[in-house]
């Protein structure tokens, strides 16, 4: 019996304001199951949903009432999702290769962060980082921040703005971190608590028009009052319509320093037009819909547009840093908030051998690193965690039963000689697995960097016959698959 082509025929007629785009349609159906219609149209409908896609070999005859976007020569695809990325580190991307995890943090990481009380470096940073990112396809994003309640409400803003998908995390630590970077516990869980809600407030509202940075900061500067928060001498800012996101700032160690170009990465400069089309499209062709959004009546209000999103552009997330900067308290109370409002939760775990052996001095009462997150209520199905790369099997088994993810940071892995991530090894044993940037562990804002080595760390993981032996059992498999590109693809997008 034949087969059942994959494509349905094109539909006669479209309701009205249907769109289509046309060109090569590559995407993912399944994990290692890639699909590329050479000649293909993607038909979106007013609300942005995606009805139907078509192979024009199939359905040579466009319908007439359909308006087709010719897109030939280009590639239609889903954009990419980074599962991890510091939103701040962007300053220094590409510099401070020199250490490993945990004297990188005191001498980049933290100096960099806590420039973050001034609104308008902040502002700078969290432009230039978004438009990076949709500049590669990256089209959601989740987001560490900083601890600053305001610089925060800034990227939550600024990706609501440029129109980006993502995840927006308050970062929380309370503990083992320097003076000038460091939050009181109360305040670390009422702060945590107060984005969260501030940002599903801001969720339900219609996104807003272009305002620049004049108008965000008015706003972040008008609720920072209300909350008789000092936020020191801010001046306004000339909008920056540059779309060349390859900016020079200021590095923690005071030496400039700018990203690096995008032509290394393999990956053109998009249009504007490219960008919308796939900031629309990103995560979502896979779930068959665009980014759909109602009319709604606004007032005259120019920094609005009027359209309130369906599904919500910008969510929080709970961010506890990892488990040494967070007191026991601060876990118990982000795992509660977590609970309470149904979001989610990202964090580091078992990234490097130091951090992992400093976990068991502080928490001898819990028998893995793994284990401090699940007794704190951190552990869960909407839970996902970067690095993992030396998690045990009774830590993965874990984590699958308890629905949790892992976002393999391959460039970070290497660049701060973390370890190498068993891939295959999690996704036989079923435990859900993304790709992320870890910028700016990472060196690059590129997804397709990201995918890229992805591929190199699993062949590096097959040298070795297949896995580094489990503690437990010993076990070292004698055959060993890395994974392929189009498994990469999957999980990248």
């Amino acid at each position: 019996m034949a087969e059942e082509p994959r494509m349905k025929r094109a539909k006669r007629s479209f309701p009205s304001g249907t769109c289509g785009y046309r060109g090569t349609v590559i995407h993912s159906l399944d994990l290692g199951q890639l699909e590329i219609i050479r000649d293909g149209i993607v038909v979106v409908d007013s609300e942005g949903f995606i009805i139907q896609v078509f192979d024009m070999s199939q359905n040579p005859d466009v319908p007439e009432s359909l308006k087709v976007q010719d897109l030939s020569g280009k590639l239609i695809m889903p954009g990419f999702v980074d599962g991890h990325a510091h939103a701040p580190q962007y300053a220094f991307t590409g510099t401070g290769m020199d250490l490993p995890l945990l004297q990188w943090l005191e001498k980049y990481t933290f100096p960099c962060e806590s420039k973050f009380s001034d609104l308008e470096f902040a502002l700078e940073v969290y432009e230039k980082s978004v438009k990076r990112h949709l500049k590669f396809g990256t089209t959601f994003c989740s987001y560490f921040a900083t601890i600053h309640m305001d610089a925060c409400k800034v990227l939550t803003e600024v990706a609501r703005t440029l129109g980006q998908r993502a995840y927006i995390g308050k970062v929380s630590m309370d503990r083992n971190s320097p003076d000038f970077y460091c939050e009181n516990t109360e305040d670390a869980i009422d702060d945590a608590e107060a984005f969260v809600q501030h940002v599903l407030e801001v969720s339900k509202q219609p996104l807003p028009a272009k305002p620049g940075c004049k108008k965000i900061l008015a706003q972040i500067r008008k609720s920072a009052v209300q909350r008789n928060m000092s936020i020191g001498n801010l001046t306004d800012c000339a909008e920056d319509d540059d779309e060349d996101s390859a900016c020079t700032l200021s590095s923690p160690t005071e030496t400039t320093t700018s990203t690096p170009d995008s032509s290394k990465d393999g990956v053109e400069d998009s249009s504007e037009e490219d960008i919308e089309l796939r900031a629309r499209g990103g995560d979502i062709i896979l779930k068959g819909k665009l980014g759909s959004a109602k009319k709604v009546r606004t007032s005259s209000d120019d920094t609005a547009t009027g359209v309130v999103p369906k599904v919500p552009l910008v969510l929080p997330v709970v961010t506890p840093r990892f488990v040494p900067s967070c007191t026991s308290r601060l876990l118990g109370a982000l795992g509660q908030i977590s609970r309470r409002y149904a979001v989610p939760v990202q964090s580091h775990l078992s990234e490097s051998p130091g951090e992992i052996a400093w976990v068991r001095e502080l928490h001898p009462e819990c028998d893995t690193y793994t284990g401090v997150y699940d007794r704190y209520g951190l552990l869960h199905d909407r839970a996902y965690y970067a690095h993992c790369c030396h998690c045990s099997k009774g830590e993965r088994k874990m984590m699958q039963v308890r629905g949790a993810g892992v976002v393999h940071c391959a460039s970070s892995n290497f660049m701060l000689g973390s370890g190498v991530l068993n891939v295959r090894r999690l996704l036989q044993e079923g435990v859900k697995v993304g790709l992320g940037t870890d910028v700016a562990g990472g060196y690059s804002s590129s997804m397709l960097d990201a995918l890229r080595q992805a591929l190199i760390a699993s062949q590096a993981v097959s040298f070795g016959g297949g896995a580094a032996p489990d503690e437990e059992e010993g076990e070292c498999p004698k055959t060993y698959d890395p994974l392929s590109f189009q498994e990469a693809f999957h999980l990248a997008t």
